[in-house]
Parts: C-alpha cells; structure tokens; sequence
C-alpha cells in the first residue's frame, strides 16, 4: 500500500540472497499494489526484499526464508558401520554422496558442545548466518516446507531487525568501509601508525617510517624483522611460521631515531557484539553415546581394580567417577581470577581488547569511567537524563550529582520515607567526581547551545545519609575536620568557570 506522497512515484525494489541481487526491477506506485514472486524460482535460504525510492531512501525492507529442496547435489548421508567403540579404537564411517564430490570431514565429542549439537553447515549458511540472536534448534526449519514451518520461519524473520548484507553500502548510498580483510596465503600482520598528539592526527599519513619487530616466547626462542611505511602510512609484513604462543614488540624508526607513534592493527573483524539469550547460556542434558562400549580391550592393560585403561606408557583412561561429596577450598585466587568473575557475570567487557581497538584507530584514549559511560547508559545516569533533557529542544541546566547511597537510612530507618534493601553507588571517591565533572564539562561544551546560562546544578544532600554532602564532615581527630569533599567541589567549580 502507497500513502499519498508516494502514490503515482516510481519505485524500485531488489531481491538479495547471500548477499547476492539476484532480482531487481522497477514499479509504479498504486493505492495498492503486488510482485509476486513463484517460490519454485527462489533461492534456498533467507532472502532480503527492500523497496526504495529514485534518492536511494528504503521505503520497505523485509526477510523472508524459504526451505530449500532436497536434492542429489546436496545431499549427504553418513552411516557407521562400526557397531560398538572401544577407548583410542577405529570407527569406520560410509559416506554416500554425488560421484567426484569434494568434501571434509571433521569430529567432535557432542557431549561437550555448550548448547548442544544442533544445526549443521547447512543451517548455518543459508539461516544462522543471517539473522541475528541465537537459534535453538535451526534444524527445525529444514524439516518441511508445509504451513506450520513456514508461519514459524516467519516469526523468526520478523523478531530479527538486523541485516547481514547492508542495502545502502551496497547500493552506494552510503560509503563502504575501507578496512576490509585482504586474501592471504600466509598469516600478516597490517596496520596504520598514528600520531599521539590530537593536533597532528589529521596531517598527511605517517610515510617512511621503519618498524622493528621482534617475536619472542617463553623458551627463550627470539625473532626479528624489519618492515616500512609507504606514502599512505600503511605497513605490512609476514609472520613466520611458529608454533605456540608468542609475543610481539614494535619500534618506530625515523632516520635511526626511536619515534613515538601509536602502531595500528589490521585486526577490528570480529563480528558486532551482542547480548546472550539466556537459553544460550543453559547447559543442556549431557547426551547418551549412540555407540555402544564394547569388551574389546586388546592392547590395554588392567592396572589395578578400578579397570584404568592404558593408552600409553604414562596416560590412563579412567571409568567414569560418581562424586559422592564437595567442599570449599581457599577461595583467594578465584576472587582475585578475572576469568571467575567473567563466567558468572551478566555483562563483561573486556578493556584490554577494546584499548587495543582504540590505539589501532587512532583515537584519544579515554579513562575507563567515561568509556563505560559510553557502553551503558548506567554507567552514568547523569549524562543520560541530561541527554533526555536536550533532546527536548529547550535550554536546560544540567545536573551534576555528588553521588546518591541511602545505606545509612536502610539501616537506620527514618519515619517520613522508605528504601528498598539493595545494592546503592557506593560513596564516590575524588578522583570519580573529578572524572565525572569532566564528562559533564564536555557535555556542556558539545550543547553550549541548549545551555546559554553555563549554570550547572549540583545535588549535594548535607544530612549527611545520602552521599552526597559537601559540607565538613568528623575527621579522625576531633579537633580536625575532614574538608576533602568541600576542597574537591571548589577544584571542579574552578575547573568549570575556566
């Protein structure tokens, strides 16, 4: 259906699949109007439709998946002839496929995938791969092409926004991003240098610039190369051949004099981040063998009377073991394990990784308060609300908040208000309000528009329950005063008036 701006334009429309265009024609637009598409002549998989108009501008866009057909070309059929298993033993496998196929093979213990082994290369590349979220059981979808399974993939295709294949880059309405990932032959290792002074970043590329590497491990083993900037400031060179872990130094060089540059990596391809779905993160039911373990021992020797198996000289293959009691031991370590906290908690972000994507881009590195700031809004519900504020479109005075922790009053309890027991912002330290008031003056610098007055309110609750006072609070001595929330306000307020 066509509203009345659009009724009587001319439209175009595409059909991809796999990234592929593989229809695309022209419609006038009518009060209403259809295409229709026989589904004999679509392809296997999920396919994108987008309508857009003469500027380039998507007036429609949908994903529909259509199950592809068995046939002889892709149909695989694997059966085991080897009726029962025995530790470290052979497996005989019959492939049956298309004469003069070309194929690999690869194995895997089920009962170790985290959400099961469901889907297969198939789902994968003609429905995981092009949707966004997780797909519990993708192989549901193939099963059959009637009503039911095509109002499921329908569902599916209308609670997945994203799309893996961008209309607009490839259309040419928006600008294809440069940094792509070349073929390679062998492992390399590309990248930009980049200025660590603001002003200079956007001079002319960093050219002729000699870079000295150097691998080493932890045995001791060393390596070194040398490579060179060309005129657009890129460099690149191969890696040798090694196993293990290793690490890598890089040293700038201009005529023979050690430079300070910032060395960029090729290395930002990972896919977007997103949030888990909480059935993926549920272990499923350990899977029974569908292989039976037979008595066919030879070649392993019975140890003693727990029927250890022997693969080699030093290495036993154990019988499965019933735990019968658990205890706690010292629980330091894991306290201080980022590994153990990472595994239990909701959201984790990894600094290390996204300061490394920030150098290799070339931007200011920021402190961690604003970057989380930047990743959640929780982070910092103060800038936040001051954005609500702005967007309104009308002079605002932002607001600036010395902290907010009613404990004091949960344990304590007053008459004339309640708190719910829960885990507050602890008390802010000086160096987090000096971070905080930063941010804030940044903010302000960036609206100076949507706040003319250059005021900026400051909630500082002087009862001294909240967390929030500035005034003078009982320092160790009696006869001292601690003044460091009043000293640190006065350094933010002067900070602000400069």
């Amino acid at each position: 259906y066509a509203t009345r701006g659009v009724e009587g334009t001319l439209l175009g429309y595409t059909l991809m699949n796999g990234g592929k265009v593989f229809i695309a024609d022209t419609i006038t637009a009518d009060k209403a109007f259809e295409v229709d598409f026989p589904r004999t002549t679509l392809h296997g998989g999920v396919n994108q439709l987008t309508v857009f108009n003469s500027e380039g501008r998507i007036l429609a866009e949908s994903l529909f998946f259509i199950c592809p057909p068995d046939t002889a070309a892709r149909t695989i059929q694997v059966l085991c002839e080897t009726e029962s298993v025995s530790p470290c033993g052979n497996i005989k496998l019959k492939i049956h496929s298309q004469p003069f196929s070309k194929m690999s093979f690869s194995a895997m213990d089920a009962s170790t995938l985290p959400n099961g082994p469901y889907g297969n290369i198939n789902t994968y590349m003609l429905l995981s791969s092009d949707v966004r979220g997780y797909i519990p059981h993708p192989e549901y979808y193939f099963e059959a092409d009637d009503a039911t399974h095509r109002m499921a993939a329908d569902t599916l295709m209308l609670i997945n926004g994203w799309r893996r294949y961008d209309w607009k880059v490839m259309a040419g309405t928006e600008p294809w991003h440069e940094s792509i990932q070349q073929i390679e032959d062998k492992l390399y290792v590309s990248g930009y240098l980049h200025s660590r002074k603001k002003a200079l970043r956007r001079k002319p590329p960093i050219s002729d610039v000699d870079l000295s590497v150097y691998l080493f491990n932890e045995q001791g083993e060393t390596l070194k190369g040398k490579a060179r900037t060309d005129s657009a400031g890129y460099y690149a060179f191969e890696l040798p051949d090694v196993d293990g872990e290793w690490n890598m130094l890089i040293y700038t060089r201009r005529d023979d004099q050690l430079t300070d540059y910032t060395v960029g990596i090729d290395r930002r391809f990972a896919p977007e981040g997103r949030y888990i779905m909480p059935s993926e993160t549920s272990m499923i039911p350990v899977l029974q063998p569908n292989l039976s373990f037979g008595d066919n021992t030879e070649g392993f020797d019975r140890v003693d009377s727990l029927e250890m198996r022997r693969v080699s000289e030093n290495q036993y293959v154990l019988p499965t073991a019933t735990i019968r009691k658990k205890r706690w031991t010292d629980l330091t370590g894991s306290w201080y394990d980022e590994s153990t906290g990472a595994y239990f908690a909701t959201l984790y972000y990894d600094c290390d990784d996204a300061a490394d994507q920030i150098a290799d881009m070339g931007e200011d590195m920021p402190d961690v308060y604003e970057w989380l700031a930047g990743k959640n809004e929780f982070f910092n519900n103060e800038l936040a609300r001051n954005d609500v504020r702005a967007g309104n479109g009308l002079p605002v005075v932002p607001h600036f908040s010395m902290g907010w922790n009613p404990t004091p009053r949960i344990k304590h309890t007053v008459p004339w208000v309640t708190y719910p027991d829960g885990v507050y912002a602890p008390t802010a330290t000086v160096e987090e309000l000096f971070a905080a008031a930063n941010r804030l003056k940044s903010w302000t610098e960036e609206h100076r528009t949507l706040c003319p007055t250059g005021h900026v309110l400051t909630f500082a609750w002087n009862e001294f329950e909240e967390g929030a006072w500035i005034c003078p609070t009982l320092g160790k001595d009696a006869a001292t005063p601690d003044t460091h929330y009043r000293d640190a306000f006065a350094k933010i307020a002067a900070d602000w008036k400069k």
